[in-house]
């Protein structure tokens, strides 16, 4: 696979991506929270310049539970080492993937795309990968702090993580008070929106902070209680 792995069709890749990944989460190869030299590492040349959709997205989720297996595991050692792995395969993925989402005249082709795009940038955040937290930070910084009326426009596939991640990352450098401003100010525009969609993303965002104060008032409007416009 690492030498040529266009000798195998789409299917048979994502066959063997699934093949190895669940023996290693069966404790086959070596418990996963333990490995040092395994199979799973072994791939991610191969990941690196891998062309399709479908194992792209594939592998993401199966990031996504390494990453909840090592952290189970207190093991930090292998998640570093995993980050090392990642990196150099994230690169070229969301190269690759940006620009077919702008080229892509094809819905279908394109949702995909965006949606493996999506589960990328959320797999890269839970490794805490500087550029890609200071992607989604300066997003949020534009769409909500500066801004006067939301006039920027978060790319719509990164809309969900932008809105979340942001704000929680917002609250963790700033104080409570400067956290509840914008909290509030995308509370009002959660209001203004028409789009059901749109709405429910910045529902999730509004109910992400962990202030037990903001929390309670999120609560309060929830109930019945006005939604200031």
């Amino acid at each position: 696979m690492n030498e040529n792995h266009l000798v195998y069709s789409e299917l048979d890749r994502l066959q063997f991506l699934d093949d190895i990944f669940a023996l290693a989460f069966a404790g086959y190869y070596q418990p996963i929270e333990k490995i040092t030299n395994n199979y799973i590492w072994k791939m991610f040349p191969y990941l690196a310049k891998e062309q399709s959709n479908f194992v792209h997205y594939r592998f993401a989720g199966y990031a996504s539970k390494i990453i909840s297996a090592c952290d189970n595991g207190n093991n930090g050692k292998n998640m570093a080492y995993f980050k090392e792995l990642f990196l150099p395969v994230l690169g070229p993925l969301m190269d690759r993937l940006g620009e077919k989402i702008e080229n892509s005249d094809d819905p279908n082709n394109l949702f995909r795309e965006q949606k493996v795009y999506s589960t990328l940038l959320s797999t890269a955040l839970k490794l805490e990968i500087p550029s890609i937290q200071n992607m989604v930070n300066d997003h949020f910084e534009n769409w909500a702090v500066t801004s006067n009326n939301f006039n920027y426009s978060v790319p719509s596939d990164l809309r969900n993580l932008v809105y979340v991640k942001g704000l929680q990352n917002y609250e963790k450098t700033h104080s409570e008070e400067e956290t509840f401003a914008i909290w509030l100010k995308v509370l009002k525009r959660m209001g203004q929106e028409n789009l059901l969609a749109e709405k429910l993303k910045l529902t999730k965002a509004l109910s992400s902070v962990e202030n037990p104060a903001i929390i309670e008032k999120f609560i309060k409007f929830t109930n019945g209680y006005f939604i200031p416009i």
